[in-house]
């Protein structure tokens, strides 16, 4: 079983590694298209999509893994599953229907 150390040490990890992929995104599109309005019009619908999804998924976590952790604690590991194969049904509903 890892310990807080260790799962600290991977999130770390991860988002350096997110944030150098992100950094080697933006070099290669600012040479590949230098300055225009192509690239202001990517660079303002990327942004706004980050902000709009970002929000979405930290609402989303706020409110599941409180509930989840009572259901699983509670109830069991079982209908803790049952209740993350729910929640996981309507999101992807919800994205069909947005799509």
């Amino acid at each position: 079983m890892r310990t807080v150390a260790q799962t600290a040490v991977l999130m770390s990890i991860l988002t350096l590694g997110s944030k150098l992929i992100g950094f080697i995104r933006e070099m290669v599109m600012s040479n590949y298209f230098g300055t225009s309005y192509v690239t202001d019009a990517y660079v303002m619908a990327f942004t706004i999509l980050s902000v709009l999804f970002g929000g979405i998924i930290t609402a989303i976590s706020t409110a599941y893994l409180p509930v989840f952790s009572r259901i699983s604690e509670s109830e069991g590991k079982l209908e803790g599953d049952r209740f993350t194969s729910e929640i996981v049904n309507i999101l992807l509903a919800i994205s069909v229907v947005i799509s």
